[in-house]
């Protein structure tokens, strides 16, 4: 019995010890991973321009070209589900969009005749390799902001994305 309770005191002991040695290491992990952060926004490069930008309206993004800062050629609409993302979780309203197009003629021909996108919400945000263009959709799509950037890495870029957008709402308060 008393060997019993010895190994059970020892197996405790380990895990005890295990358990201490994994939180120590997740603790330097993350204090890395901060300074790496803080690292790339320093040379995120941000020059945000805003003139008459409400952050009440609806914002809607659209990854132009399908092609961002990071290469995320693959599939586009990842681009725009973290925009999308960083927008709702800073508090902002997003709407969305789809695009309309007339690929047949007359003669039934296969040819893109036009093409039109129709955007439910007050702003639309295009999203180029290294801007952003903040467009009001009611107002003859007059330029609202602009945001500037060097994206350059993939491993942060939905914090630095997060970033760039409060960084936006603080220069438009």
């Amino acid at each position: 019995m008393r060997l019993v309770n010895m190994r059970f005191s020892i197996i405790v002991f380990l895990c005890f010890i295990f358990l201490l040695d994994t939180n120590a290491q997740s603790k330097r992990k993350l204090r890395k991973q901060a300074k790496e952060l803080e690292k790339h926004i320093d040379k995120l490069d941000l020059e945000i321009i805003v003139r008459g930008l409400d952050l009440t309206k609806v914002f809607v993004v659209q990854n132009k070209l399908g092609v961002s800062g990071l290469a995320i050629v693959a599939d586009p609409k990842l681009e725009e589900a973290s925009w999308n993302t960083a927008l709702f979780k800073n508090g902002l309203d997003v709407g969305d969009y789809s695009i309309e197009k007339q690929v047949k003629d007359a003669n039934n021909r296969e040819m893109q005749l036009s093409k039109k996108i129709n955007v439910r919400g007050d702003y639309l945000m295009e999203i180029y390799r290294d801007r952003v263009k903040i467009v009001d959709v009611n107002n003859n799509n007059k330029i609202v902001a602009t945001l500037t950037f060097h994206l350059n890495t993939l491993k942060y870029r939905e914090k630095l994305i997060d970033h760039i957008i409060s960084e936006m709402i603080e220069e438009a308060k």
